[in-house]
């Protein structure tokens, strides 16, 4: 059985192998921050997607965000407003979705599409 991590694995591990040094790929971590007075302060956006970077062009770097999913899971509504936002402003999105044993085929095609 596969899960949302070993879909973040593939994805980082086939994308890494095909670009190599040109692309940069972080995952990101949704929760709280504290100020020194104690005052939590979001570290994230609600919606924004699990994997984020860029690609090295020839014209500088092309910024690329990656929502994974593990079907039948779906797109929350901040999901979808960040997926808007980032068409909207030029931003490269993928929704990389498949079910439990199409992780490696689906790691491939986000791999591909980079």
């Amino acid at each position: 059985m596969q899960t949302h991590k070993e879909l973040a694995n593939a994805v980082r591990d086939a994308a890494q192998k095909q670009l190599g040094e040109t692309l940069r790929l972080f995952e990101r971590h949704a929760g709280l921050l504290y100020t020194r007075n104690g005052v939590p302060v979001m570290a994230v956006k609600t919606g924004m997607a699990d994997l984020y970077g860029w690609v090295q062009t020839s014209h500088g770097a092309r910024h690329v965000e990656i929502e994974l999913k593990i079907l039948p899971d779906r797109l929350s509504e901040a999901q979808k407003a960040w997926r808007a936002v980032c068409e909207s402003t030029g931003v490269a999105y993928r929704l990389a979705a498949c079910k439990k044993t199409g992780v490696a085929a689906e790691a491939q095609a986000t791999a591909a599409w980079l």
